[in-house]
């Protein structure tokens, strides 16, 4: 129940960069490929996880936060910087 939370989060904060409708966003949507974010976007959406999530990525995390592709690999990686 907590991933739908997290992820209706998610997909709220990838409709602030992306024009498309919230049903065009699941759990597997690219987020480069199909939303067509890019570098500018992509960092200020990880800056709004990070507020929405209330965690920090560190300078040596962005590499991992980079290979972040779909809202269930945000999920996967706030879940685990969470914990």
């Amino acid at each position: 129940m907590a991933d739908i939370k997290m992820f209706d989060e998610i997909r709220d904060i990838l409709l602030n960069y992306a024009e498309v409708g919230a049903e065009e966003i699941n759990t597997e949507t690219d987020i480069i490929e199909e939303l067509g974010l890019d570098s500018f976007s992509f960092i200020s959406m990880l800056g709004e996880v990070e507020e929405t999530f209330d965690i920090s990525i560190s300078e040596e995390e962005m590499e991992e936060a980079f290979h972040l592709f779909t809202p269930a690999d945000i999920i996967k990686f706030v879940a685990k910087k969470a914990a």
